[in-house]
């Protein structure tokens, strides 16, 4: 049966604690410092073996079991294990700037953005590039769809910023800024069939299209309605009230969308920095109502809609979640 048009909130307030010795815990986590130096960080030995250098943040990205990274001293795309050891060395471009995904355990997807020193750095929008990590060869992602949304300063879009697409892991989807007759918003495209699967409706700024690890499907937090000089636009015409701010839909790869919270039909409220979880039934964000100075950590069920809030304060809504 249909879920009831309310999204239910349950606290489960949390007690953070930090440990600068956490023997026993297993696994390694990437650490940066504030001169973008990533190191490794085993929790069994707490010892940490410094990497390299990167230009900004996204130029590093872990699968899960092995970290690449875009080596900002030594223009080299390097892969490692959890313990450090080079799994793959690669010379990269100075224009390689940030890692947008993993495709499988062999390829990952790469940021290029062109740098113009007369203009004064790099002028995004960046082009999508796919890596192969056994051979070093690459190729560039189709960049001429429809409409794409191309001007400057680009929307928050994918993990990163520099690019108006997302392209699902698969490679055979891709969801896209655009800027169509007197409107905007994003559009989900075939990249087998070469055609348009479904659209929805947003005024900038936009938000993050994150998809789930088997592409069948991605999630994002957009305003259910915003208006233009030729009326009121809505991603789902489900009759709610709107008191301003953002919502989760779910969008499956054939075009389905699904709205997941209806959390602005009372208030205005918005969610940042979402991350699904490694088996696709759950996302963690960052909430904030406009009566509220500060964004709570908090957790959500994809099949439910019921958020765990677990009262953990966060500065502002853009600070990664993983």
């Amino acid at each position: 049966s249909p879920r009831p048009l309310e999204t239910i909130i349950q606290k489960e307030c949390a007690t953070p604690t930090v440990s600068e010795n956490p023997d026993g815990y297993p696994g390694t986590i990437v650490t940066y410092d504030e001169n973008n130096q990533i190191s490794l960080w085993d929790l069994n030995k707490n010892t940490k073996k410094p990497l390299g250098i990167v230009e900004i943040l996204s130029g590093a990205l872990s699968n899960g079991q092995a970290l690449a990274y875009l080596d900002d001293d030594l223009d080299q795309l390097i892969v490692v294990s959890a313990t450090g050891e080079k799994l793959s060395v690669i010379d990269a471009s100075s224009h390689w700037i940030e890692l947008l995904g993993w495709i499988g355990d062999e390829k990952v997807l790469v940021g290029n953005m062109p740098f113009s020193g007369t203009k004064g750095g790099w002028r995004p929008p960046s082009t999508t590039l796919i890596v192969d990590l056994t051979t070093g060869q690459y190729e560039e992602l189709v960049s001429d769809l429809p409409k794409i949304y191309n001007y400057s300063p680009l929307p928050a879009f994918g993990r990163y910023t520099y690019s108006g697409t997302a392209y699902d892991p698969t490679l055979t989807r891709v969801v896209y800024a655009s800027a169509w007759a007197d409107y905007s918003g994003i559009i989900l495209w075939d990249l087998v069939k070469h055609q348009e699967i479904t659209r929805l409706p947003a005024w900038s700024p936009w938000d993050t299209p994150i998809w789930n690890a088997d592409g069948s499907a991605f999630i994002i937090s957009l305003p259910p309605q915003s208006a233009s000089e030729d009326g009121i636009h809505k991603i789902v015409d489900d009759g709610t009230k709107y008191f301003g701010g953002s919502e989760f839909f779910i969008v499956s790869r054939e075009g389905k969308i699904r709205r997941l919270t209806y959390l602005t039909i009372e208030s205005n409220v918005e969610e940042g920095a979402y991350s699904w979880s490694p088996d696709g039934k759950q996302v963690a964000f960052w909430i904030k109502d406009e009566n509220e100075s500060q964004w709570r950590l908090a957790i959500i069920n994809i099949e439910s809609g019921q958020i765990i809030d677990y009262c953990l304060g966060g500065d502002d809504g853009s600070f990664s979640l993983i």
